[in-house]
């Protein structure tokens, strides 16, 4: 695991606790207001840890409600704009991807598990680059739509990763960030 000492906008070390999770807690800076995790795995750890044995229920008894999430995700971020195309950061086992790639959709991936990666491009032919998305060297200004599905709030550097992501989309290009939500029953 990787300490995060310091706020990844302001560089405060001034935080508070939202969420105890033993061992790593949900924390907001006192100085911007960012929400952020104290802890992360690092690089090296996660390929091991996501490896088949974890994604193994998702593709037995969580495959049928999970390929209806990413449906309704992708009929609604389908519509953002239009066709071209798309990348997904941390795309997991490709389902997402499947059904822009069957709508017409050029589709991308990022994903730092070998497993999910070789899953996604070997079940779908997805074309999936398997690492972090500061080493996969897309041309700038590349995507008409770049989602990012629970993903952001796992990456060490959030800044970097949307500089990137800034840079090798289309100035009219469409950007879907999901991460946890702050106003849910959990934290309130």
């Amino acid at each position: 695991m990787i300490e995060i000492k310091s706020c990844n906008i302001c560089e405060s070390q001034n935080r508070r606790t939202i969420e105890d999770g033993g061992d790593c807690n949900v924390v907001r800076c006192e100085n911007c207001g960012l929400v952020y995790m104290d802890r992360i795995m690092d690089a090296g750890s996660i390929p091991e840890i996501y490896g088949k044995d974890y994604f193994a229920p998702w593709i037995s008894e969580m495959q049928n409600a999970r390929t209806k999430l990413f449906q309704k995700r992708w009929h609604k971020a389908k519509n953002l704009t239009a066709k071209g195309k798309i990348l997904d950061i941390g795309c997991g086992l490709g389902e997402f991807l499947n059904f822009a790639k069957m709508d017409g959709w050029e589709a991308y991936g990022i994903e730092i598990s070998a497993f999910a990666a070789n899953h996604a491009s070997g079940n779908y032919g997805l074309n999936i680059f398997e690492g972090v998305l500061e080493n996969a060297s897309f041309p700038d200004d590349y995507f008409d739509l770049i989602t990012i599905w629970h993903v952001l709030e796992h990456i060490p550097d959030p800044a970097a990763a949307l500089k990137e992501v800034n840079r090798i989309i289309k100035p009219s290009g469409k950007l879907v960030v999901a991460v946890p939500n702050l106003n849910s029953a959990l934290y309130n």
